[in-house]
């Protein structure tokens, strides 16, 4: 197994996550993605509270440090959830696993693998191909790296593969040896005229020295960056 994982596109070595002792994988959800990434905006805003707490005095001081603790709490609440889709091999089962910091892993929704469906579409922008399994959609900008995907599935647990592409939108078998990229056509894009929003002047005036102002604008701009660093890099995943 471990040599056919290596083989594998980076993109999906990324996604598929091995078992340590061998006995199967598991994928990303997409809710386990949404409660990772609230998980880690909580911690990172629990950071930029706190230095507001820091920095300001008085009554926003205080309402920042309340927020500090209250943030921190559900952040590390949050990012110890774990929803993942696994594919275990000694059981030649496929179901949902949720566990948390204190709770032990709970097996959800359990299927025998050869009845289990992936199916090979397009996506919406008819740019990329995208996969499907158990209500999970996991999308390829590479035809290579979804058809990649298809193949270790059906060789590794047998799972019934099937394609959307040659014949939408009726179901045909898909099959590894026929598994050449499909063109992709591009769609051409509308251009349309870009209409500026009309300016409203305000009669609220915060001065550009304002350090407690300077603060709160700047602050969310590293916190978004380290969220997509993390989220690139798979580390959310």
């Amino acid at each position: 197994m471990n040599a056919h994982y290596q083989a594998l596109p980076d993109k999906v070595k990324k996604l598929l996550r091995p078992e340590a002792d061998g006995s199967g994988l598991s994928l990303h959800t997409k809710k386990g993605v949404m409660i990772k990434l609230g998980g880690a905006f909580l911690l990172f805003l629990c950071v930029q509270s706190l230095v507001l707490s820091v920095v300001l005095e008085g009554h926003e001081g205080a309402f920042y440090g309340v927020l500090t603790l209250i943030s921190a709490f559900t952040g590390f609440y949050l990012f110890g959830q774990s929803h993942r889709l696994v594919f275990d091999r000694m059981t030649n089962r496929v179901f949902l696993q949720r566990s948390a910091w204190w709770r032990a892993e709970q097996m959800i929704d359990a299927h025998h693998a050869e009845t289990v469906e992936i199916l090979l579409t397009r996506g919406e922008s008819n740019q990329r191909l995208q996969v499907s399994l158990l209500n999970q959609l996991y999308v390829f900008d590479q035809p290579s790296d979804a058809h990649a995907l298809m193949d270790y599935l059906q060789q590794q647990f047998r799972v019934v593969a099937l394609e959307q592409i040659s014949d939408w939108p009726n179901k045909h078998p898909w099959r590894a040896e026929g598994a050449a990229p499909h063109a992709i056509k591009p769609v051409p894009e509308k251009t349309s005229a870009k209409v500026e929003p009309p300016l409203y002047k305000s009669s609220l005036v915060v001065p550009i020295w304002s350090r407690g102002a300077l603060l709160k604008l700047a602050l969310p701009i590293p916190v978004f960056s380290v969220l997509a660093a993390l989220i690139e890099s798979g580390v959310l995943l």
